[in-house]
């Protein structure tokens, strides 16, 4: 049984430990243990000044490296997009300043981006409502592309690849490449056939001849996924004598004088087609725009990623498969700012390198918000559109500061004789 008296021994015990420690603290232990302590902090004085130090030259070197690479940057980028047209392609949560950042590198390459688009969380949402917009959106675009909307596509993949042939350049007859540069100029087309067509209207295979009766032709290959219908008469040699208004692609009643190269009058049909489709997803609250120039010249799309990195691994699945869409018609190059904390399920640009069928058809930059970045952007984009189809290198790349990729930049373009 415990009593008084074990209570009062424990509080001596410890009153006498204590003063023994002051004794011998103040006495024989006073000497080794205060040069001891002082030794240690000097140490770690030294050793922190010499960290500070070291920082202070690496982030003087850093900031030397981004002067000279801002100096060099107008040498390297000037012209290498020069009578491009890029548009950029906005993901929900990207900073403003890496969409300045993309926009200032495209403008000093010589790019032209003909349109802005910020698309809406309700683009990858899972919420039935925003399902329904979707389906709605869809609905409206196989109305409107019959004989162009893949069958069996479902409403995600429909208005992905709408979106792809507004911002990028679709597969349409005529030249193999239409001149990317040069007055494209208000024209008056006739009337152009954005819709399905029906049995009426459908030409006869002798109707693509010059000279025909009806002035009016109808683009071959109407049925194929991309094609496009136009009455501009763009397969009626304009030199044959045909009815000036039927080669030009011009409506007689329109009272203008408009050009009489037939191309221009297909570009015109491919700038109303971009943006009706436009106007429909903008209309279902999918996206909003900004289009400065014509579209249908596309020569790519910058795809300004998200800055946070705790992306919902639903909307990222999504991403990177709208992603995969618009890279079927053109170089897509996805850019922003990673957090050296971001992993592959909530990271945008860190999945797409994490996938190996998404990062061979998109590229990637993790650091458009430096001048390496700035000046990386452009010349991902010409290697892309340089690239040969016939060959295993597909042009695309993974640029930036992170591991896992190859390098700050891509080679530098050979120069031309």
């Amino acid at each position: 049984m415990i009593d008084f008296r074990y209570h009062l021994v424990s509080i001596a015990s410890v009153f006498l430990a204590l003063a023994v420690g002051i004794v011998l603290g103040a006495g024989p232990l006073k000497g080794t243990i205060g040069d001891t302590l002082t030794s240690e902090v000097t140490r770690l004085r030294d050793d922190a000044n010499e960290l500070r130090a070291d920082l202070s030259d690496a982030e003087g070197q850093l900031a030397s490296r981004d002067e000279v690479i801002a100096e060099l940057h107008p040498l390297v980028v000037e012209g290498l997009l020069a009578g491009d047209s890029v548009s950029l392609l906005v993901l929900p949560g990207a900073s403003d300043a890496s969409v300045e950042a993309a926009a200032t590198s495209l403008a000093d390459a010589g790019a032209e981006i003909p349109a802005t688009v910020r698309l809406e969380p309700s683009w990858v949402s899972a919420d039935p409502p925003d399902e329904a917009d979707r389906t709605a959106a869809a609905g409206d675009l196989r109305q409107q592309f019959a004989t162009e909307v893949p069958v069996g596509s479902s409403a995600d993949e429909v208005i992905g690849l709408a979106l792809g042939w507004a911002l990028g350049r679709p597969p349409i007859p005529g030249p193999a490449d239409l001149p990317p540069e040069g007055p494209i100029g208000p024209t008056a087309p006739s009337e152009p056939t954005v819709g399905p067509t029906g049995p009426d209207d459908q030409a006869s295979p002798g109707d693509g001849q010059a000279g025909g009766d009806d002035g009016a032709d109808s683009v071959d290959g109407a049925g194929d996924a991309g094609s496009l219908q136009t009455e501009s008469g763009a397969g009626t040699d304009a030199d044959s004598g045909t009815d000036a208004d039927a080669a030009a692609g011009t409506d007689a009643d329109a009272g203008t004088d408009g050009p009489t190269n037939p191309e221009l009058g297909l570009l015109a049909d491919l700038d109303e087609r971009g943006a009706l489709i436009l106007e429909i997803l903008d209309s279902h609250g999918l996206l909003s725009h900004d289009t400065t120039a014509p579209l249908g010249l596309g020569s790519g799309v910058v795809v300004v990623a998200p800055e946070t990195a705790e992306l919902d691994p639903v909307a990222v699945d999504g991403w990177t498969r709208l992603l995969t869409l618009l890279a079927d018609a053109d170089p897509v190059a996805v850019v922003g700012s990673v957090d050296d904390q971001a992993t592959p399920q909530t990271q945008l640009i860190l999945a797409i390198r994490d996938s190996a069928d998404v990062s061979a058809a998109v590229s990637t930059l993790d650091n458009i918000d430096t001048p390496i970045g700035t000046t990386a952007l452009p010349l991902i984009l010409s290697a892309a559109a340089n690239s040969d189809s016939d060959t295993e290198d597909p042009g695309t790349g993974h640029y930036g500061q992170l591991g896992g990729t190859a390098g700050l930049l891509p080679p530098l373009p050979a120069e031309t004789p």
